[in-house]
């Protein structure tokens, strides 16, 4: 079974629309509230006080925003009060961008002790309930591999294995996970790979009504997203 759509973190200053408009395709843009030289990834002085200006000419139908740096530590601080804070600082970030995004992504790489404390995610949950009501979707990137734990999360949440942390390391085993929330599959994925990496999924344990596949950079070129290595792997996928 394909995946029911492939996401692309890393819409940089280069990316056009045009290039993109593909109906399996979600295109990610990273944010930060603090300042990074990564060429894909948000200016500070534009994004603290216009929130997103760089990338308003990017409108496109499926678009998420995964949030990073500090802002993601916040929500997943131990304290209930930050976690409140910035739960609320995100909403109002997210209401007044020029951009209309479908999912929210949390990059904060939750692994099993942070999922066993049910006190570690009020932040967690308060988001998604968010989210939910504004017509989004929350996902929460995680290397964890207790399938329980991951079973008691709300059914508004996709969950995106990513073993490797972030790090772009080759997946060497499909999660088996089995349950109802929507499933991301992260790690080392590239246009030359990826077929076989669906061969690899169809014949694992994983059930789950419906997965996609996540990369960032196995599409692109010298840090730059690239149309040729995006068109590739959807050609290979869809045909």
């Amino acid at each position: 079974m394909a995946p029911s759509f492939i996401a692309i973190a890393g819409v940089d200053h280069f990316s056009r629309p045009i290039d993109y408009m593909h109906p399996k395709l979600e295109m990610g843009i990273l944010y930060s509230n603090v300042h990074s030289h990564n060429g894909f990834m948000a200016d500070q002085h534009k994004t603290r006080y216009l929130p997103f200006e760089l990338y308003s000419h990017f409108q496109h139908p499926n678009m998420a925003i995964h949030i990073c740096g500090k802002l993601a530590d916040a929500i997943r601080s131990t304290d209930t009060a930050t976690e409140i804070r910035a739960v609320t600082h995100l909403t109002k970030l997210l209401r007044s961008s020029p951009i209309r995004f479908e999912r929210v992504q949390l990059n904060i790489m939750a692994d099993n002790e942070y999922l066993v404390n049910r006190e570690n995610r009020v932040g967690l949950r308060a988001l998604a309930d968010v989210l939910e009501n504004d017509g989004m979707r929350l996902i929460l990137q995680t290397n964890a591999t207790d399938m329980d734990l991951l079973n008691t999360l709300p059914q508004n949440i996709d969950i995106l294995f990513d073993a490797s942390a972030g790090r772009g390391l080759p997946i060497e085993e499909i999660p088996p996970f089995q349950g109802v929330n929507r499933v991301g599959i992260a790690g080392g994925i590239n246009p030359f790979n990826i077929a076989a990496l669906i061969e690899k999924i169809e014949q694992s344990d994983l059930s789950t009504p419906s997965y996609y596949l996540d990369l960032e950079s196995g599409a692109r070129t010298e840090d730059i997203l690239s149309p040729h290595l995006v068109k590739t792997m959807l050609d290979a996928v869809y045909g």
